[in-house]
Parts: structure tokens; sequence; C-alpha cells
């Protein structure tokens, strides 16, 4: 079996973020077709303990050691110039005939282990979105100093840059059309390869959670995901609470901002949980999971969840981008009525909750990670076959 090398530029080991875990399926997928090795570049106060024996791992710089460094480049390059420690350690890798990046900030390290110790691997970009349209949206959705930080690095991280280090990989895996048409247009080797949001077969669900609750779970760090769960407290919960006096919901995520648990604490019938230590328990245990999102890009990976336990879906239209095959499957609207008024008939029908849940299990298995390493094959034979022009 050939290898394969894996550059992540964060913890995966274990997951802990929609980003993580669209890294962590897609390895699974790669290990049905090649004998994969990762190499991890992450914060430096990361637990990587339950890592895999052979994954290295190694130190990002710190924001002021990378700007200190690298003043001219964003955090996200300047942290992963990590070459200088991988050097040391290059005779723990093993030849590969393909190196994935995840992130344009990682290729210039595959350009390095290429030319010193993989003449021939194949280097793959594997996009999670159009970066610099991320970076927008973060910086309209902060205020004061992330404001600030955000259009610095959208300085530092030009369009132009982006798509040069993209020009410089074998072939670009890009989630959505979307992507490929915003970020990689002037490129001609981009393929289109959907996430594995799930991991084996859906749950098919007989029986209903027992209480009439809601479900969010998010990065709690991240304005845009702050900016629709507040919008979805002011506007959408009391419509159903008015309706059903008994639903609660329940909020789960990391680093809430101050603002956000001050709304949740005003709020009659919303609970804070913090972090949650078991997702997949969490968003089993409720009878809806929402989504509401209205700003970023990319794909919401936090969708995969409520697919594996068999929990219908409210979301808003930007909620499903990059998901077309869920489109049928899951309620999505940006009015605040029509999002009360379906989370009201999946709380009270069991009838049409049953038939939701099944429905969006079906439609979920399109994005399971054995139909997306089937993908990947069809890909990897291609560009391992191509020949140079």
């Amino acid at each position: 079996m050939s290898r394969a090398l894996v550059l992540a530029d964060e913890q995966i080991f274990p997951v802990r973020s929609g980003g993580q875990l669209l890294i962590a399926h897609e390895i699974s997928a790669l290990q049905m077709l090649f004998d994969v090795q990762v190499l991890i570049c992450t914060r430096q106060d990361s637990d990587n303990s339950s890592a895999p024996a052979d994954t290295l791992v190694f130190p990002r710089k710190s924001l002021m050691r990378g700007m200190l460094l690298d003043p001219l480049s964003s955090y996200q390059f300047s942290s992963r110039a990590i070459w200088p420690l991988v050097r040391r350690r290059l005779g723990e890798l093993k030849p590969c005939a393909l190196i994935i990046c995840h992130h344009e900030w990682m290729i210039p390290l595959a350009l390095k282990i290429r030319e010193h110790w993989c003449r021939n691997a194949k280097i793959v970009l594997r996009s999670h979105n159009d970066e610099y349209s991320f970076f927008s949206s973060l910086r309209s959705s902060s205020r004061g100093w992330r404001r600030a930080y955000y259009l610095l690095e959208m300085l530092r991280m030009s369009r132009q840059q982006l798509a040069n280090h993209a020009a410089s990989a074998d072939d670009v895996w890009a989630l959505t059309n979307m992507d490929r048409e915003s970020a990689f247009s002037r490129l001609r080797d981009v393929e289109i390869l959907p996430p594995a949001l799930i991991a084996g077969r859906p749950e098919r669900r007989t029986q209903l959670p027992p209480k009439r609750s809601l479900a969010f779970l998010g990065s709690l760090d991240m304005a845009h995901a702050v900016d629709g769960l507040e919008w979805f407290i002011k506007n959408v919960l009391p419509v159903v609470v008015r309706l059903r006096p008994d639903c609660t919901l329940y909020v789960g995520g990391r680093r809430a901002p101050k603002g956000l648990l001050d709304t949740i604490k005003r709020t009659e019938n919303v609970v804070y949980v913090g972090e949650v230590d078991d997702a997949r328990a969490f968003v089993r245990s409720h009878r809806v999971y929402i989504n509401p999102v209205f700003s970023g890009s990319g794909i919401n990976m936090k969708m995969g969840l409520p697919i594996e336990v068999g929990v219908p879906v409210v979301t808003t239209h930007l909620g499903l981008r990059g998901l077309d095959k869920l489109r049928d499957a899951i309620f999505q609207s940006d009015s605040a009525d029509e999002q009360a008024g379906e989370i009201d008939r999946l709380l009270t029908s069991d009838t049409y909750w049953i038939e939701s849940s099944a429905s969006l299990t079906h439609a979920g298995g399109a994005y399971s990670i054995d139909n997306i390493s089937l993908q990947m094959k069809s890909r990897v034979a291609a560009l391992l076959s191509r020949e140079e022009m």
C-alpha cells in the first residue's frame, strides 16, 4: 500500500471543532487507500496524548514571535513556518507518494518536505473554505481590537498570495463550487470534494428524546456563530416558548463571550452548559438541533452530528451552503416565524419528528466517510497518473 502524509495545522487528537472533524474524518477516508502518517502543527498548550504513535507534533510560533520574525506575513503563515523544526526530525517521516495540506499555509512546508525527502510526491491542497472571505466575514462580525486584528490579517494575507500558494500544489480539492469560483477561479486543476460529515452509518431513530428541548453546539469564540445564536434567542425562541412554555434551549460551546453569557442569564428557557465532553450524546438527547448562521464561508461541519444521531435540524439558508444533498431533508428559513413554526411541529408531532429524522439520516449517507473515500480514490488515481506537461 502506498503512503500519504497529511499536514494538519491544528490538534485533531481529540477533535474539538468542525475544522478538526473535517481533517480527522478525511484521514479515516484516506486510510482506506493509503498507509497514512500525520504531521500536526498546533498550539503549544495542546494535548495530543491520544495521537497515534507515529504522529509528528510540532508547536506553532506564538502570535508575538510570529509577528517579530516575519512581520509582513499573516499569523496563519508565520506561525506555521516550522521547517527548521521538521528538518531535524526528517528521518521520522515515511517516504510517501502524496502530501495533503489542510489550508494554504501548510503548502510551504509541503514543498520543503518534497524537496528534501519525497522528491516524487504529489502535493494536494485540501481547502477548507475561501480563506480571504472567511477572514472578511470575521472582521464584519467583530468589534474593537478583534476587528482591527482581522483587518490586519487580510492586509497581510491577500487573495493573490493565497492563489500563488494554491498554484504551487499539484491539485486542489475545494469543498464547494462557491469556493472554486471565488478562491480558485484562475487555477486549472481544482476538484470538488465534499466533506466527510459522518463516520459509520447514521442512527435510525424510532423513539423521540424525552424532553422537548433544543440544542445548539458551536465554537462560541467565532463572532458569526455568536451573532446567529443571539438572533435565535431574541427572535425565534420567544415565539417557541409562547407556544410551548416547557421548551428549553441548551447551548454548548467553548469560550462564550461575556455579552452572550449576559444574554443567556437574563433569558428564561436558555441554559449554557459550556464545553461538551460528549458532543454526540449531547445532541442526541434533544428534540431539535438549531444552526442559525448568517455569515461566514466554508461548510458547517457540525451538521454531521445531528445526521449521525438522527436529530432533525432547523437552520438558515446559509447554514446549508455546500451541502446541496441535504436541502430536501433539512428545514431552512431566514424567517423567525417560519423557524418557530417548524420547531413547534417537531416538538409536538411524533410522527413528523420520526419522518424528519429518517429523511435526514437517509440523505446524510451521501457525506459518509465511505462515500468520500470512493470519491478520493478516483481523484488520487487521476492525480498520480497525471504526466507533467
